[in-house]
C-alpha cells in the first residue's frame, strides 16, 4: 500500500512541476512586431584604416539589443560590405562575446549605406555588429519601413547639418583621406 502512495504523490509533483514550468516558462509575451518596435537609426560606431565597421569597440559600449529591437546602422563604409556579423555580449561593456545565432540577431538586410538587424526574440542582449570586406556583387537598395539611410544622421539618429551631409557623402565617396 505504501508504495502505491509514494507512487501517486511522485506523479502528482510531477505533474504540478510541468504545469508550473508551462506556465513559468514563457513568462509574459513580448511585442516582437515590425509594428511595435519601428527601426532606430545608429550612426555610431567607426570604420578602421583598413576599411573595416565596427558598431562599438571591442572595450564596449555595446548596443542594448532588448526583445524586438531593430537597428539601421549606418556604417559609413561607401560601399556594400561583404560579411556583416553580430556578436552578443551579456553586458554593457563586456569584451567578452560569442557569435550570434539564430532569429535572435536577424541580419534584414545590408548595403552600401546600413545593415539592418532584428532581434525577433523576447531575449535581452547587448550586440556588436563588424562588417569586413568589400562585397564584389551588386545588392539592392535595403527597402521597407524608417529606411533612409541615405540621409545623414547623428549617433543619436537625427538628421545633421547640410554640411555635415556634403562631408558625410565626400567620405562615403573616399574623397578625403
Amino acid at each position: 500500500m505504501r508504495r502505491n502512495t509514494w507512487g501517486r504523490a511522485a506523479v502528482v509533483v510531477a505533474l504540478a512541476a510541468l504545469a508550473l514550468t508551462g506556465s513559468a516558462g514563457c513568462g509574459a509575451s513580448c511585442d516582437i512586431s515590425d509594428e511595435g518596435n519601428p527601426p532606430e537609426i545608429f550612426a555610431g560606431g567607426a570604420v578602421s584604416d583598413r576599411g573595416d565597421y565596427a558598431s562599438s569597440s571591442s572595450q564596449g559600449p555595446l548596443l542594448w539589443f532588448p526583445g524586438g529591437k531593430q537597428y539601421q546602422l549606418v556604417h559609413h563604409l561607401g560601399f556594400t560590405p561583404l560579411k556583416p556579423e553580430v556578436y552578443f555580449g551579456f553586458a554593457q561593456n563586456e569584451n567578452r562575446v560569442a557569435p550570434c545565432a539564430g532569429n535572435s540577431c536577424e541580419i534584414r538586410c545590408w548595403d552600401d549605406q546600413i545593415i539592418w538587424v532584428k532581434n525577433d526574440t523576447c531575449t535581452d542582449f547587448w550586440i556588436v555588429v563588424v562588417a569586413n570586406g568589400k562585397s564584389p556583387y551588386p545588392i539592392a537598395r535595403c527597402d521597407g519601413d524608417n529606411v533612409d539611410a541615405g540621409a545623414p544622421a547623428t549617433e543619436s539618429g537625427a538628421p545633421t547639418t547640410e554640411s555635415d551631409a556634403l562631408t558625410d557623402a565626400a567620405i562615403a565617396d573616399g574623397t578625403p583621406e
